[in-house]
């Protein structure tokens, strides 16, 4: 069953713009520390994905991991209810399988069992136009849609995520070889 397509705007803007939602530097970064952002609106929902090292730190290849903060609309023209945001932060093992979803080799993916509660999840599935990021905790969901023309960025970020190493003397890996990588573990 196709979920209906909604209009999605999404944004770009630079590490510098963004305000601290929360009034501190979120995962432990200095707030002028370069950040990867990029913002997903939706009618009911908007979903922030952000670049940043996961919470286990370099005992997992040193990678990075996507994390995703939502929010519900508060009606029309009134914004989203970023004080009261959903937060989930993917972990090293589920990055692959999103960007496979991404590609369009899997149908879909969904992964729960996140937060103190282990009652978070999120599900990114594709659609006719794209895909769908859905988030959310026991009854409460934020779905966003994410047409063809902004999946380019979604998987960009996905990518560059994977592709970033926290020490600087390790050797990196491009977007490229993640890719690779991917479609090497998905048999194709």
């Amino acid at each position: 069953m196709a979920l209906p397509v909604l209009p999605t705007r999404f944004a770009r803007q630079r590490p510098d713009s963004f305000p601290s939602f929360s009034g501190e530097a979120s995962a432990g970064r200095a707030p002028d520390e370069h950040r990867l952002r990029l913002r997903l609106f939706g009618k009911a929902a908007a979903h922030t994905l952000e670049i940043t090292p996961h919470r286990r730190g370099g005992d997992f290849l040193g990678v990075h991991v996507v994390s995703i903060d939502s929010a519900h609309a508060l009606g029309i023209g009134g914004g989203y209810a970023w004080e009261r945001k959903l937060v989930i932060q993917l972990t090293p093992e589920e990055m692959p399988a999103i960007i496979a979803t991404l590609m369009g080799l899997t149908p879909s993916v969904r992964f729960g069992h996140h937060g103190t509660g282990r009652d978070k999840f999120v599900e990114v599935r594709r659609q006719e136009s794209g895909v769908v990021i859905i988030t959310g905790e026991k009854s409460l969901s934020y779905s966003v849609p994410v047409p063809t023309t902004t999946l380019y960025y979604v998987l960009d970020l996905f990518c560059r995520a994977m592709a970033m190493r926290m020490e600087v003397e390790q050797p990196g890996r491009s977007a490229a070889d993640v890719l690779m990588l991917v479609r090497s573990a998905h048999g194709v």
